[in-house]
């Protein structure tokens, strides 16, 4: 299975849809608000755990939760994102259960102030990503 099978590019943050509509910030900065720049990549499974460079525990609920989200054909994810400014990431249980279905690739959306702070974090981290989509 693709990332394309099982990701929404529209939507960014909380799958939920009640999540996502008390906090859908990261969705609008996907589609150019808050005077900051999102830009979707995809990038390797694995980067996804690079980029996040901290030991984040991986509650095996919400696991299973999410395992069972991804075998529903039907169900579509929001976007996993990331927060250069303040370290701030969401779809880490996404990214595990990605990896955990043998799906090498993942779109992230990677918010910064601009495109130079987002492209120097993705060299200093030395991770190799395709553009996907730029938020205006």
């Amino acid at each position: 299975m693709k990332w394309q099978d099982k990701f929404n590019l529209d939507k960014a943050g909380f799958t939920s849809k009640h999540r996502q509509a008390r906090k859908p910030y990261y969705t609008e900065v996907l589609h150019g608000k808050h005077n900051l720049k999102g830009i979707v990549y995809e990038i390797n499974t694995n980067d996804f755990f690079k980029l996040v460079n901290l030991e984040i525990p991986v509650n095996e609920d919400v696991l299973n939760n999410v395992t069972i989200q991804y075998n529903n054909k039907d169900f579509i994810w929001n976007l996993p994102y990331y927060d250069i400014n303040n370290n701030s990431i969401k779809g880490l249980h996404r990214a595990c259960v990605c990896k955990r279905k043998k799906m090498t690739k993942i779109p992230i959306l990677l918010v910064g102030v601009d495109e130079k702070q987002i492209k120097d974090f993705l060299k200093d981290k030395k991770i190799k990503a395709k553009c996907v989509t730029m938020a205006e």
